[in-house]
């Protein structure tokens, strides 16, 4: 019997510990709520893990593709979670080049 429970104490310790935080990071990139995941990870592990990664993007969450390498980020993101550049100053960057190809030059 102490077999048995020692069993179940370590499958919710791992739960709480692995899949919980990991359903809820899911969450935040697929455009979802964690708090929820979160719980629903500690419960259910890795099939909430799966079911949240698994799952489309949230309707209405807007995305837009990161400048160095073009993996899909929210609109509102400062730094891409893929590669870790910094978005705000390669837009800045951009921007500065585009608007160097378009003013005029005084010939």
């Amino acid at each position: 019997m102490n077999e048995v429970l020692g069993a179940v104490v370590l499958v919710a310790f791992v739960n709480a510990v692995v899949f919980g935080p990991l359903a809820a990071w899911l969450a935040v990139e697929r455009g979802r709520d964690p708090a929820p995941w979160f719980v629903v990870g500690i419960v259910a592990g890795p099939f909430a893990a799966i079911a949240v990664g698994l799952g489309p993007r949230k309707v209405g969450h807007t995305f837009k593709a990161c400048i160095e390498c073009q993996e899909p980020i929210a609109s509102g993101a400062t730094t891409c979670p893929f590669c870790g550049s910094d978005l705000i100053a390669a837009e800045a960057a951009e921007w500065r080049t585009r608007a160097s190809k378009t003013t005029p030059t005084d010939g």
